[in-house]
């Protein structure tokens, strides 16, 4: 009878995943609840959750980053969302559903329904983009979510036998359609109703300028803390003099975006 080690070594690089992340995952029920989905095979789910960083501190166990259904998953995405707009209105011209479909897809909406389920705190990051605030960081939580509705769909295709057909095989299962416009219906309504807006600080020094004199609005950087690989910002608006809001990032650019959004939305 092989021993353990013999074992392991016919094992494949997918089973060496597999048997990997049957030790690394915590209970998932709490996530699978806000996801309203359960994963058939929870490996599918850990490699959608692990970051390069952690791939390459665990090459000795075969760790795969989730790079390739971050790839497959900006595709469900785009599909997704371009049929959701189609259907949703046929007064909708190509023009307008292009410029909708690029605002709800870009990486700030993808990140913002990312922390609606808490993503960031089931990702697998390697020590140093740990340290660097690899969790709230909107380009990891973007990426994951892109790779969590490609692992959704691969997990849906492996678990239904049914299939007889190649095109069978590669249809979109419902499941995947339907986490992905729960998790994005709420962006897509607030793109369609021209409120999901990025660019807060243009749009605020728009707004002054309509109703104020030039230098009536002012943004002043009100302190810097923090190491250097970690620092926080804190921006003040001003308003004739008159503090309005304040806003914090992890960049002065950032605090700035977010002490406008709460500007404009105090001002409302």
């Amino acid at each position: 009878m092989d021993n353990l080690e013999e074992q392991y070594k016919k094992l494949s690089e997918a089973e060496l995943f597999k048997a990997y992340a049957s030790f690394l995952r915590p209970s998932y029920a709490e996530f699978y609840k806000k996801l309203g989905y359960e994963f058939h095979d929870p490996s599918n789910l850990v490699l959608a959750l692990t970051h390069s960083s952690f791939a390459y501190e665990h090459l000795e166990h075969r760790a795969v980053d989730n790079e390739r259904l971050e790839y497959l998953g900006d595709a469900i995405l785009e599909f997704i969302i371009s049929t959701f707009l189609f259907h949703h209105n046929d007064q909708i011209q190509e023009g307008e559903m292009t410029a909708l479909r690029s605002v709800v897809v870009r990486e700030e909406t993808l990140a913002l329904a990312a922390e609606d389920i808490n993503l960031g705190a089931y990702l697998l990051l390697g020590h140093g983009e740990e340290l660097n605030g690899g969790r709230e960081n909107p380009s990891n939580l973007a990426n994951a979510l892109e790779a969590l509705l490609a692992a959704i769909y691969i997990d849906c295709t492996e678990a239904d036998n049914s299939h007889e057909t190649e095109a069978e095989f590669f249809a979109l299962p419902p499941e995947v359609y339907s986490i992905c416009i729960k998790l994005l219906k709420p962006y897509l309504l607030q793109a369609m109703a021209g409120t999901l807006i990025y660019d807060y600080k243009s749009r605020l020094i728009e707004w002054s300028q309509e109703k104020y004199e030039q230098g009536d609005l002012q943004f002043k950087l009100l302190s810097q803390n923090g190491p250097a690989h970690c620092p926080e910002f804190t921006v003040a608006v001003l308003l004739k003099d008159k503090t309005i809001s304040t806003g914090v990032g992890r960049s002065k650019k950032e605090a700035e975006q977010r002490a406008a959004k709460t500007a404009l939305e105090a001002l409302r």
